[in-house]
């Protein structure tokens, strides 16, 4: 569900914030999501917060959904530029992109958006 990633997002926010060092979201298995679930992921990523609030609700309620709609919108607020790379080892694909952004995380010329 979309409020357990938000907890992932937090614990990985959590850990870059300890070490010190860039995250960057990968989306791995995406040849299984469908276009609906791929569209979910992205809005998440994204943080497009009013669309956000909305499929949280629409899956969560109670505290579950308090809590990551809380959650999600501070990791909003904290977030860096990034895009998502999304992989497939099935079909081949993101890996390139993958490590084109691992380039550019330690390039400080690099644009992450």
């Amino acid at each position: 569900s979309l409020a357990e990633m938000v907890f992932m997002i937090s614990m990985a926010k959590a850990v870059e914030l300890r070490l010190g060092i860039p995250s960057i979201p990968v989306v791995n298995k995406a040849d299984m999501l469908s276009e609906e679930d791929r569209r979910k992921v992205e809005t998440l990523l994204t943080f497009n917060m009013e669309e956000l609030e909305d499929l949280i609700l629409g899956e969560t309620s109670g505290i579950i959904g308090d809590i990551a709609l809380g959650l999600a919108e501070l990791l909003s607020q904290y977030r860096l530029a990034a895009r998502i790379v999304s992989i497939s080892a099935l079909k081949r694909s993101g890996m390139d992109e993958l490590v084109d952004l691992l380039n550019e995380t330690a390039c400080v010329c690099g644009d992450l958006t």
